[in-house]
């Protein structure tokens, strides 16, 4: 299943013992452009602090409620070992997190979430590690998470003109990779809104809050427009694949 982060921040966090509070941000490595955390902020419960919670621990979406349960406690989530969301998170931060947790670290593996390709709290460990693998923890501060609220607005550089700027990302809820990104047109020329597959993405400046993309303005144009009241339906994620599958092929 596809969706957006802004739809994902009208969601609520629910352990299996009660309330945590409200989704407000997630964190993306920029290397797999993977969700890794969901910054929650917890209101009166715990004073205001903000948690992060992996998608390690998430068990299923209720879309009727717009919530999300995951395997916790509120204790757990309590305890759980304060970060500092408005610092940079380094690598040793994360180590404690997890270790806190007893899950398996996302880094260091060949897959998306280290040894797997989706998120789960128990992965089995081939007994023979690759040498190359050991090297995932030899920098503390190399650390690439990046926060989806602050890169909103950011612009989109085509192959010939700036077209736009980023109005969301689109994830799959199984892996929570970002497969996609939406894209308002509408500041640059009379047009509308699309997605752009991640894959396309060539480079993204932070510095400059540019994304660039290998695609033209006219690539871009042509494109099938969003339409948020309909939302993400199958036929309109069919027609984006089939769109844009010479494309991804040309890329690669």
């Amino acid at each position: 299943m596809l969706q957006t982060v802004n739809n994902l921040r009208k969601y609520t966090l629910h352990a299996i013992d009660g309330l945590i509070g409200s989704i407000k941000d997630c964190y993306f490595d920029d290397e797999h452009w993977t969700v890794r955390y969901l910054v929650v902020h917890t209101g009166a419960w715990l004073m205001g602090r903000d948690v992060l919670i992996s998608p390690i621990a998430a068990r299923g979406f209720n879309e009727d409620e717009k919530s999300l349960v995951v395997e916790l406690t509120k204790e757990r989530v309590q305890n759980s070992p304060g970060i500092d969301t408005a610092e940079p998170i380094s690598r040793q931060q994360e180590r404690e997190y997890f270790q806190y947790y007893g899950w398996p670290y996302y880094w260091g593996g060949p897959g998306v979430w280290g040894w797997g390709g989706v998120p789960a709290p128990i992965v089995p460990i081939p007994e023979v590690i690759p040498t190359r693998e050991l090297s995932h923890d030899s920098s503390e501060s190399n650390v690439h998470l990046r926060s989806a609220l602050e890169i909103h607005g950011y612009h989109i550089q085509s192959t010939d003109q700036e077209i736009g700027h980023l109005e969301d990302f689109v994830l799959d809820n199984a892996t929570w990779m970002i497969t996609d990104l939406l894209v308002d047109t509408r500041n640059w020329w009379p047009g509308k809104k699309v997605l752009i597959p991640h894959a396309l993405v060539q480079n993204v400046s932070w510095i400059d809050r540019t994304i660039t993309v290998d695609l033209s303005s006219q690539q871009i144009r042509e494109s099938p427009e969003f339409d948020p009241g309909a939302g993400l339906t199958a036929q309109y994620q069919r027609g984006v694949r089939k769109y844009y599958e010479g494309m991804l092929a040309a890329a690669h």
